[in-house]
Order: structure tokens, then C-alpha cells, then sequence
């Protein structure tokens, strides 16, 4: 494939242009996922008349399925397939962990901004950069 083969993906450097690249690529996918996230939650909280929490830790749940395929092959590509699990665990313990952050978030902000959509939108926009760093550098960290 394309995206893993080229060699401006393949020789990103921090403070590169390739970082923007890579930059670029994590925010495309994030914001597929954020889609899917968004789009569960609404779904659940209107349609299913599930509550706040609830629809949020699964949104969430699905969108986490999808971004760590989807980063794991474009924004960190990973030829060793023997790393994939090790790597699938490191990815749910941090997903373990940031949905009850965002989700706290999201109950706080919920107090004082309305439609719950918007809160959860400042909840997670505000999660954004730990999960990227997370990802990076405990997830799909290459070998130093």
C-alpha cells in the first residue's frame, strides 16, 4: 500500500514537515472517528433515549475500534505484525482511561452548556492533544 511503502511516511521526524504530514493524516482519521463517536452518541441519547454517560463510553468504544486500525496503518504505520496485540493492549488501557476523563469532563460541562452535543464537543476537543501524544509515544513508540 501506498501510505505504508512511501518513504516521506516511512522517514518522519519530529519537527519535520513529515510531522505536519503525520500531523495531517492523525487529524483526518481523528476526525472520522469523532463522526463515528458523535454519531453514536447522538443516536443513542435522542433515538434510544439512552442517558449522557452511557451514550458517550460507547460512542467512544466504536470510534476507539476504528481509530486504532486506521492509525496503526496511516498515521504510525507498523510493518512488525508480531507487535499488533502488544500494541492493541497499550491502545485500550489509554481508550480505559481517557473516557472516564472525557466522560468527567463532559458531566462538568454539561452543568453549564447546552445541547449536551456541544459539551461533549469542548470535552473532547480538550482531550484531543493528550490522546495524540498517548498514541504516539506509548502506543505505536518505535524501539529507541
Amino acid at each position: 500500500m501506498w501510505v505504508r511503502t512511501h518513504p516521506r511516511i516511512r522517514e518522519m521526524k519530529i519537527g519535520s514537515n513529515a510531522e505536519l504530514g503525520r500531523l495531517t493524516i492523525y487529524g483526518s482519521i481523528s476526525a472520522i472517528a469523532y463522526g463515528i463517536d458523535m454519531g453514536a452518541f447522538l443516536l443513542l441519547i435522542n433515538v434510544a433515549d439512552i442517558g449522557l454517560v452511557t451514550s458517550n463510553v460507547l460512542g467512544k468504544m466504536l470510534s476507539a475500534v476504528f481509530s486504532f486500525s486506521a492509525h496503526r496503518r496511516f498515521t504510525f504505520p507498523q510493518v512488525d505484525k508480531s507487535k499488533r496485540l502488544d500494541q492493541m493492549m497499550k491502545y485500550s488501557l489509554l481508550v480505559g482511561l481517557n473516557i472516564p476523563i472525557a466522560t468527567a469532563i463532559l458531566a462538568l460541562l454539561n452543568q453549564w452548556i447546552s445541547p449536551p452535543a456541544l459539551a461533549k464537543f469542548i470535552a473532547d476537543l480538550l482531550c484531543v492533544v493528550l490522546s495524540y501524544l498517548q498514541t504516539k509515544y506509548l502506543v505505536f513508540s518505535k524501539a529507541r
